[in-house]
């Protein structure tokens, strides 16, 4: 366990020390600090703040956005530190298993940026409760932060991780993730009902004081997809390593989960589509009793007596 925390100490340290990361801080902050305080709440303001809901919701949104950039660039640039670095070594000996190796590594990566998350989140919602006005719900932010900020980070963390396995060039692999979140970006968002889309922009996401969230089900259904297909991306990768693990054929075990996780993601994302098409039938039906109603004589009332 000790020796663990370590690999996850000194991957940590790679992550901070990077000028990637210290770019993500300023960004996140800068973006806090200049789009989400109202600095004027007369001047359009006030539609901005409007839900306990408003802030969070463009927050995450940039978050994301950003977020996936940067892990994308800072994965590819420390494989590639790293690939310099082990040119000459002819054997990477280390005290500590592949599988909790790979881990550390993981770890290293996603809690520099969780830390982060977290402290935006606690901004915004210092912003929803110094703001007059403006309705306040912790556990709204809960559910941004575990629902709409946790899967992305995971699901592009494990992406990346797999990609730089198979693919041995980093710029190639900075290709090819770069031109998927390109694509995703621009062609995955509505197809399917959103359900390819990895930050789920389409969701329906907006808090009321009065209803709460609104299709909490297959909000969850289309996040836990991704959170799954992530999980078992970061097994894929584990798997992929390329030194010889302590025990021969202990990595061939990986396989078993990431295939598990990958069937519950795709049953996942099966399920969110079938709502949505059970959902457009049923529409369809309404649709067709309506028609069918209008065909038919209407009654005028053409005296009455009703004082």
């Amino acid at each position: 366990m000790e020796t663990w925390q370590t690999v996850v100490s000194y991957e940590g340290k790679l992550v901070r020390r990077n000028w990637l990361f210290y770019l993500f801080v300023v960004g996140v902050l800068g973006y806090a600090s200049v789009f989400l305080i109202p600095w004027d709440i007369h001047r359009g303001w006030w539609s901005r703040i409007v839900f306990a809901s408003s802030i969070p919701m463009r927050g995450v949104y940039f978050l994301n956005l950003l977020q996936s950039l940067v892990v994308v660039f800072l994965v590819c640039d420390i494989q590639r530190k790293r690939n310099k670095a082990e040119t000459r070594e002819t054997f990477s000996i280390r005290p500590v298993g592949n599988g909790r190796f790979f881990l550390g590594e993981f770890f290293g990566i996603f809690l520099p940026f969780l830390v982060v998350d977290v402290v935006f989140m606690i901004v915004c919602a210092m912003i929803h409760i110094v703001v007059p006005d403006s309705p306040e719900n912790l556990w709204v932010f809960l559910f941004y932060f575990f629902v709409r900020v946790l899967p992305p980070l995971i699901f592009v963390s494990g992406l990346s991780l797999l990609v730089t396995k198979l693919v041995k060039l980093p710029f190639v692999s900075w290709f090819v993730l770069i031109g998927f979140l390109y694509f995703s970006y621009a062609f995955l968002v509505s197809p399917l009902y959103g359900v390819l889309d990895f930050r789920g922009s389409l969701l329906p996401d907006s808090f009321s004081s009065l209803v709460g969230f609104i299709h909490v089900e297959e909000n969850l259904m289309q996040r836990g997809a991704f959170l799954w297909l992530g999980i078992s991306f970061l097994c894929f990768a584990a798997s992929l390593v390329k030194r010889l693990p302590n025990i021969p054929g202990r990595k061939f075990y990986l396989i078993v989960p990431a295939c598990l996780c990958l069937m519950v993601s795709l049953c996942l994302g099966a399920l969110y589509v079938g709502k949505y098409q059970a959902r457009l039938k049923n529409r369809g039906a309404f649709r067709e009793a309506i028609l069918e109603y209008g065909k038919c004589p209407t009654a005028r009332v053409l005296e009455h007596e009703i004082t």
